[in-house]
C-alpha cells in the first residue's frame, strides 16, 4: 500500500514551501488540541506546538521521517512537553458512578449516576476540562486515537504499548472522558442521593435477574461503551452488551452520551496556525534547496 505521506515529505526535501501551508492546515488543529489537553496550568502551548512542527520539518527536510507526519508531530509535541518539564502530573479526584465493592448491588449506577440532558452540545471548554480529569498517559491516548484518528501501530511509538494494551486503555480514557463532563463544578454538591442512602438499582430501570445475570454490570458496560461504538466487539460479546442496554436505561443513555463526547472530541481540533508560524515553516523549507 502506497505510503499517502510520501509526497508530502518529497515536496518538503526539494524545498517546496506550500508544503507546509498543506500540512498545518490538515494536523496544526490536532497538535495544538494535543498540547492545551496535555500541557500543566500557564503553559506556552503555542511555543510547545511551534517547536515541535520546526522539529518535524527539519527532521522530514533530511529525510529522517519515514513514519506517519501526523504521529511523527503529535509525538514531538509530547516530547517539547516532556523535555520542557510542562507535561501535566496533576491528578484530579474522581466521583463515584457505581455501587462500591462488597455492596449487593456493586457496579449498578448509584441513584446519581451520570446522565446529560437530551440534546446537550459540549463546548470547546467543556472537552478540554472532562479531558483534563483523564490521567495524563490516557489522555494523550485519548486525543491521539479518537482526536488524530490514527491507528494503534502510528500510535505505539508515542505511546508504547501493543495494540491490545492500547484497546484496554482506551476503554478507560474513554470512560474516564465521559465521565468527565457529569462531574460537579468545585463547591457545588452532587446530584441524587448520599451515597449511603443510595436507591437500588432496579429504581434506575435495572433488572438484576437481567444482564448482571450475564456478568456485566453497568460499570463493564460503561467501561467498554467506546469500544462498542466502534463496533471492535465480537459478537456474543456484542450481544451480552446489547442485551444489557434493553434491561438497562441509564447505560442505554450513555451510548448517546459517546457519541456526543467524542464527536465533540474530533471537533475541538480546529485551531488554525498563525501567519507567524506559516512563515517560520515555509522559510525552514525553503532554506533546504
Amino acid at each position: 500500500m502506497a505510503d499517502p505521506d510520501e509526497q508530502v515529505r518529497a515536496r518538503i526535501r526539494g524545498g517546496d514551501a506550500s508544503a507546509a501551508d498543506d500540512l498545518l492546515a490538515r494536523d496544526h488543529g490536532v497538535a495544538d488540541l494535543l498540547a492545551r489537553a496535555a500541557a500543566g496550568t500557564g503553559t506556552d502551548t503555542a511555543g510547545t506546538t511551534g517547536l515541535a512542527w520546526e522539529r518535524l520539518l527539519a527532521d522530514a527536510r533530511t529525510g529522517a521521517v519515514t513514519a506517519s507526519l501526523r504521529a511523527a508531530l503529535l509525538g514531538r509535541v509530547v516530547t517539547v512537553l516532556i523535555e520542557q518539564g510542562h507535561l501535566d502530573r496533576t491528578e484530579l479526584p474522581s466521583r463515584p458512578f457505581f455501587m462500591p465493592p462488597g455492596d449487593r448491588w456493586a457496579g449498578w449506577w448509584l441513584d446519581d449516576h451520570a446522565a446529560w440532558p437530551p440534546g446537550t452540545v459540549l463546548t470547546h471548554g467543556q472537552v478540554l476540562t472532562a479531558l483534563r480529569r483523564v490521567p495524563v498517559g490516557l489522555r494523550v491516548l485519548l486525543v491521539l486515537r479518537d482526536a488524530a484518528g490514527l491507528s494503534a501501530d502510528e500510535t505505539e511509538p508515542v505511546v508504547p504499548r501493543s495494540a491490545a494494551q492500547q484497546a484496554a486503555s482506551l476503554d478507560r480514557a474513554r470512560a474516564t472522558y465521559l465521565a468527565g463532563f457529569s462531574v460537579p463544578d468545585p463547591g457545588e454538591e452532587p446530584a441524587g442521593q448520599p451515597k449511603d442512602q443510595a436507591a437500588a438499582p432496579q429504581d434506575s430501570g435495572a433488572d438484576p435477574d437481567g444482564p448482571q445475570a450475564m456478568g456485566l454490570s453497568c460499570q463493564d458496560v460503561f467501561g467498554l461503551v467506546g469500544r462498542w461504538h466502534d463496533g471492535d466487539m465480537p459478537g456474543p460479546e456484542r450481544d451480552s452488551y446489547e442485551q444489557h442496554l434493553l434491561f438497562c436505561p441509564p447505560c442505554l443513555a450513555q451510548v448517546g452520551n459517546v457519541r456526543t463526547a467524542l464527536i465533540a472530541l474530533r471537533e475541538a481540533a480546529t485551531v488554525m496556525a498563525g501567519d507567524g508560524l506559516h512563515g517560520r515553516l515555509r522559510g525552514l523549507i525553503e532554506a533546504g534547496r
